[in-house]
């Protein structure tokens, strides 16, 4: 692994507690849990039946909900402009730790 790569997952690790602060609201993760598993059902759907038109419907779901739960529950902006890579590997970390039920929707830890 280079430093360059070392120095990138160093920054991850770094941002995703400011990430789950701004993710903290419950119904803001709701709405993200739900737009990141329709958005996944629908990609997969989308490869396995070759229903290609389901992609755009798919970035469609997986921007919409949860901008609906920045904007009128969390009161914050999301961080897909300003750090978009960023953004996607710590909504999946994200999703994989509720999914998992390392941290729960109602309350927001960080290590």
């Amino acid at each position: 692994m280079t430093l360059k790569e070392i120095k990138f997952l160093s920054d991850i690790r770094l941002f995703y507690p400011e990430y789950l602060l701004a993710h903290s609201d419950k119904m803001n993760k709701i709405l993200h849990f739900i737009g990141a598993s329709i958005t996944t059902i629908l990609l997969l759907f989308s490869i396995v039946f070759q229903v290609f038109w389901l992609i755009l419907f798919a970035v469609v779901i997986g921007y919409t909900l949860p901008a609906i739960g920045h904007r009128h529950y969390q009161k914050n902006e999301s961080f897909r402009i300003s750090r978009p890579i960023f953004c996607v590997l710590c909504a999946t970390k994200m999703y994989i730790e509720l999914l998992t039920g390392k941290i729960r929707f109602s309350v927001t830890e960080i290590e």
